[in-house]
């Protein structure tokens, strides 16, 4: 991802050169007795269409890191909604199954209690 933007910011600065580059020309052959372009200017012009177009790329940054960390937030707060859903269902589903298996287990204490029951009868019958 850090390429693809490099690439873009190299490709722009560039082409900003090259019509920087091209209006120096073009302006140069319209002034008819004009002094010749020096590298000073020449230079500076440079220094001065780089800055800009290295503001331009900063602002561009800016706005995707913003746009970014706004799709963090909203995936987050996705997530926090559907992980605290999930608890929920999950929490019902534990309590629905403690609920069956209180019931199954005092059916089974009754029925257990029962035979008990039968079978301290029997003995006190046969001990009698």
């Amino acid at each position: 991802m850090s390429d693809i933007f490099f690439y873009l910011i190299l490709g722009s600065s560039a082409l900003a050169a090259f019509f920087a580059l091209l209006a120096f020309l073009r302006v140069g052959s319209l002034q008819n007795g004009a002094k010749a372009l020096t590298q000073g200017h020449f230079e500076q012009t440079m220094r001065s269409e780089s800055d800009r177009t290295r503001a331009d790329v900063a602002d561009q940054a800016r706005g995707l890191r913003q746009e970014l960390n706004e799709n963090i937030r909203g995936f987050q707060t996705s997530t926090i909604q559907v992980l605290g859903d999930l608890g929920k269902q999950y929490g019902d589903q534990i309590r629905d199954f403690k609920s069956a298996a209180a019931e199954q287990f005092d059916g089974f204490a009754g029925r257990l209690s029962e035979r008990i029951a039968g079978i301290e009868d029997l003995l006190h019958r046969g001990l009698a």
